[in-house]
């Protein structure tokens, strides 16, 4: 994954979608076109690194991010993270809060952005600037598939997902 980061150079800039027009008066800071930097401003204030928003990527590294989740942690032949760590993302963590399931970094089966065949075992993430990550694990052995997707262009489809049968779809 060598083109995710936060504050990505300025030789990415053409590669990466403006996200908004932060002129007064629409925006209470005035940042001008927000292009190639953070759109959240909490993580703007603390210098573009927040956990919470700020990661730059492009669909290859996206796919390799949902690929190594779907393998369990691993990637080709390389474990990236323990199948326990992979596991907790799937996990329901907010069970005190019922239709607002998140495990460790996703949240889970959300029908508003993951769709009518979502499951307790569908994970994703939304960016506010409209990049989306979707993944559903089955019970081991059984299919699973991805998407990727960031609201700018058109449809891709993979068939196989480093040996696990399943979707993988990136939209540019």
């Amino acid at each position: 994954m060598h083109r995710t980061r936060y504050n990505p150079p300025a030789a990415w800039k053409p590669e990466i979608a403006a996200t908004e027009d932060a002129r007064k008066p629409w925006s209470g800071l005035d940042r001008g076109l927000v292009w190639g930097e953070v759109h959240d401003e909490n993580a703007f204030s603390l210098g573009g690194v927040a956990g919470h928003a700020g990661v730059f990527s492009c669909g290859w590294d996206l796919a390799v991010l949902a690929r190594t989740l779907l393998n369990g942690g691993a990637y080709g032949r390389a474990r990236i993270l323990e199948r326990e760590s992979v596991e907790l993302m799937f996990t329901d963590f907010n069970t005190a809060f019922p239709g607002d399931e998140h495990g460790l970094g996703f949240e889970l089966y959300q029908h508003w952005y993951m769709g009518a065949m979502a499951t307790p075992r569908t994970a994703g993430h939304t960016g506010f600037t409209g990049a989306v990550l979707r993944q559903q694990r089955a019970p081991a052995g059984g299919p699973a598939g991805g998407r990727c997707a960031d609201r700018c262009g058109g449809l891709g489809t993979v068939g196989r997902l480093g040996g696990v049968s399943g979707r993988a779809s990136v939209v540019r």
